[in-house]
């Protein structure tokens, strides 16, 4: 949120190539980093950690939520808060204006990085090699079943989407709006 608004309302030299930047990344395939980004967190001491795919997956989802902050405020009208700003500061804006503003674009981010770590096999496979460090589809994913395992494997499946399925049927609505806030009236 607050690098997306940086971007956009501070002036910053570079902010529409920073942005821009962000969302190449995705263009690199996931397998291309694997490596090097493991001999990294094993130099580091953080192979096989929960705290190494804490990190990779801020550092995967981070960069797309600052673009579509960015891009909301971007496309954002500065009226509101220049309005606003004559009654408080600028932080107060922020957090009294700005970011109640910015929920749905807030829901879309969220959402996705959500998505991104609910359905990540191959990070999960290569950092967590024990099964305390797993996360639920890499350990889902790699373990073996026999053919009267199925029933329990698919349950196990079932019972772990739950929660996400929720999740992403209450904030929904959100999504499509911080969407269309972030791409079309940004852009």
């Amino acid at each position: 949120f607050l690098a997306g608004y940086a971007l956009a309302r501070l002036r910053v030299g570079a902010g529409r190539a920073l942005a821009a930047l962000m969302v190449l990344g995705y263009v690199v395939p996931p397998t291309a980093v694997v490596a090097p980004v493991y001999r990294m967190f094993a130099h580091a001491g953080l192979d096989d950690t929960r705290i190494s795919l804490e990190l990779l997956y801020l550092t995967l989802a981070v960069p797309f939520a600052t673009w579509l902050f960015y891009a909301y405020f971007d496309g954002l009208s500065r009226d509101v808060e220049d309005h606003a700003r004559l009654d408080g500061g600028r932080v107060r804006v922020i957090l009294r204006v700005v970011l109640p503003m910015s929920w749905p674009v807030v829901a879309a981010a969220a959402l996705f990085a959500i998505g991104m770590m609910a359905s990540d096999v191959l990070y999960t496979s290569t950092f967590a090699l024990t099964d305390g460090a797993k996360t639920l589809p890499g350990g889902l994913g790699l373990n073996a079943i026999e053919l009267d395992e199925w029933a329990s494997a698919n349950a196990a499946v079932l019972l772990a989407s739950l929660p996400l399925v929720g999740i992403c049927a209450v904030l929904s609505p959100y999504y499509v709006r911080g969407l269309r806030a972030a791409l079309f009236e940004g852009a």
